[in-house]
């Protein structure tokens, strides 16, 4: 899931630069394009772009139902150990 954090934002970034897309952060303040200009590595980056987006969707899903089915199923107090409030136990 990390990796999946920290390749979205890259490819987008290159997927943009390979469009001569201007990407402003805030302001004035602007990222330099890290690709060349190419109409195709555009289009094969903005494949990527998505299907790493359906895999971050689909690991942020597991991890959720995880959560619940510990949590409702399992009943082992999973979310009490992980939760960042105090849960009382049943």
């Amino acid at each position: 899931m990390y990796t999946l954090l920290f390749l979205q934002p890259l490819v987008g970034w290159g997927m943009l630069s390979a469009a001569r897309y201007p990407i402003v952060l805030w302001g004035g303040l602007h990222l330099f394009p890290t690709l060349p200009h190419s109409v195709m590595l555009y289009a094969a980056l903005r494949e990527v772009h998505t299907v790493l987006a359906y895999l971050l969707f689909l690991a942020i899903v597991a991890h959720f139902g995880a959560v619940l089915f510990h949590t409702w199923i399992v009943w082992d107090r999973f979310f009490s150990r992980i939760a960042p409030w105090k849960v009382r136990a049943r």
